[in-house]
């Protein structure tokens, strides 16, 4: 464990509570130790045979150990000076570290390497430091935003994957009726790795802020309110870190040039332009708070199983990339950043941006595995990789769908039968369709199922009518020639729009529809994410977007 120094460094020595200092003022106290502060005496005389710990706990004995680590927690809190130390089994570290947090006029963040931990210092080990020293500080538990329940998209959790999901929804919305906290951790029945969990807590991204008709009682909030107002606020490790990475995240963020000409339209049709990154744009998409400073200030932050926090800074700080996986990341990254970067990439852009590129393509080649795994039971069945490009070079596109239908019908040789998965439906915009039709050329039996389109699914998410009467309706790549298409007459709908947003307000505002235009990302994903006013926007979003344009 160890405590970094204190902020405050107009204090040369750390101040008592009340509590503690009435301790020191006690008829039965004796006088400071020769040398030591008041604080340090204090805490030191909690230890002593005859001290207030061995009066007030039951089976209390004094150890030396568990006195010396205490006296140096108090030292350090004091000096505001770095404290690492190593305690054995048994020391009684615990009340060695909450003793002195308890008993200092400081503000303590307090992290642990594990939520249960966590729950058993709020709900257990300090409580009982409390009631021994008669000290009443607020103490705040804090965990990251997904250990929270959000009624909004409870509320509006739909296509759920399973029976077994519907019915642990509904174990949630009964616990919601209850709950002052919202802590999925109290919900009993529901197992931790339930399916349900995505659908009803929030992230970053998709979360409404403000504009969240529940924002009034949002959990989330609350328990950071209240985390503000504590003297002892408890997280994680995890949640320690993620606020670190997220302010340097926001000290990185690249600049975004707004050409002159988008900016005119968005002034044209009474818009803001789109924020540059360097700039704060919480508000713009509606966040009470974001991740960023989402801790409060502390004076004194203590780590408990400090020895953990490396091991849990990888998933923060680090990368990590199998042998296999570099191969196929070098042997796509032609045409990823021939076709995909470099159309859309701001000037001078750095090498975060290229890989955050590089990462979004790789997550969306694995998507349509990750929603089979929850559909399918993929035990005893073998998975085939196929490599598809994302040049615009007809004849680069045209020979990697030969070496994909190739190794399909390698298989179908050998007499196994090949289902592939596909993203909404085999015949609107589906990479499957090319391997289908070259499986029937080559004379191989092949079938067509039909899906449920994001067409219509975002359609039915909108609660909006694709078309009506005679009205035409089109469907449209976000790469087509946007001036032309929003000429058409009818309902337009704009698919994979993520990749070009800006380009797509800017012609839409040029067309006088933006008002006309609503999108969802990640249509039936934990990660969906709907906009009805495109001011609602942020900078990036999901290549999966698709907006639907209203006809007048």
């Amino acid at each position: 464990m160890g405590t970094l120094r204190r902020n405050s460094q107009d204090q040369s020595e750390a101040s008592l509570t009340s509590e503690a200092a009435e301790v020191l003022a006690a008829p039965d106290a004796h006088d400071s130790i020769a040398g030591d502060s008041a604080f340090v005496a204090a805490v030191k005389r909690q230890f002593l045979p005859g001290g207030t710990l061995s009066r007030a706990t039951d089976g209390f004995v004094s150890r030396p150990g568990q006195g010396a680590f205490a006296e140096s927690v108090a030292r350090a809190i004091e000096t505001h000076d770095t404290l690492v130390v190593e305690a054995g089994t048994g020391t009684g570290k615990t009340f060695a570290y909450l003793t002195p947090a308890l008993m200092s006029d400081c503000r303590v963040i307090i992290s642990t390497a594990g939520k249960s931990l966590q729950d058993q210092l709020f709900g257990k080990d300090i409580p009982a430091v409390k009631r021994v020293l008669l000290n009443n500080a607020d103490v705040a538990l804090l965990k990251g935003r997904s250990n929270y329940l959000c009624k909004y998209r409870m509320d509006h959790a739909e296509f759920l994957p399973s029976p077994a999901a519907v019915q642990d929804l509904a174990a949630v919305k009964r616990f919601a009726k209850t709950t002052r906290t919202g802590d999925r951790n109290e919900i009993r029945g529901v197992a931790e790795n339930s399916v349900i969990w995505p659908y009803v807590t929030s992230t970053n991204e998709n979360c409404l802020g403000r504009r969240c008709p529940n924002a009034e009682e949002c959990f989330v909030t609350r328990a950071r309110n209240r985390a503000r107002a504590a003297k002892i606020v408890v997280v994680n490790h995890h949640l320690f870190l993620s606020a670190v990475a997220a302010s340097i995240a926001d000290d990185a963020k690249p600049t975004v040039e707004v050409q002159d000409d988008d900016a005119a339209i968005w002034a044209e049709v009474g818009l803001p332009p789109p924020v540059p990154a360097s700039d704060d744009s919480s508000d713009l998409i509606g966040h009470v708070d974001s991740d960023e400073g989402l801790l409060p200030h502390a004076d004194v932050v203590i780590f408990d199983e400090a020895h953990k926090i490396p091991e849990i800074a990888l998933s923060f700080f680090g990368e990590e990339l199998a042998t296999f996986a570099i191969k196929s990341v070098v042997e796509e990254m032609r045409g990823v950043l021939l076709s995909k970067f470099a159309s859309y990439a701001p000037k001078e852009s750095t090498w975060v941006q290229v890989c955050d590129v590089v990462t979004h393509a790789l997550q969306d080649m694995m998507l349509a595995l990750d929603i089979a795994r929850g559909a399918v039971d993929l035990t005893g069945k073998s998975v085939l990789p196929l490599r598809f490009t994302m040049s615009h070079d007809a004849a680069v596109r045209a020979e990697s769908y030969r070496a994909a239908a190739s190794a399909v019908e390698a298989e179908l040789r050998q007499g196994r039968d090949v289902a592939m998965v596909n993203l909404g439906d085999v015949a609107l915009f589906a990479t499957a369709y090319y391997i289908f039709a070259e499986i029937e050329r080559d004379g191989f039996p092949a079938r067509m199922l039909p899906g449920v389109t994001s067409v219509a699914a975002v359609a039915a998410r909108l609660g909006q009518s694709l078309t009506e009467m005679e009205q035409p309706l089109h469907i449209l790549p976000a790469s087509c020639d946007l001036d032309a298409a929003l000429a058409l007459p009818g309902t337009k709908v704009l698919m994979k729009s993520g990749s070009a947003i800006h380009e797509t307000v800017a012609a839409l505002g040029r067309a006088g529809l933006l008002k006309r235009a609503s999108m969802v990302a990640d249509c039936g994903l934990p990660s969906e994410r709907v906009f009805r006013d495109l001011r609602e926007i942020p900078e990036n979003v999901s290549y999966f977007a698709t907006i639907l344009v209203r006809s007048e």
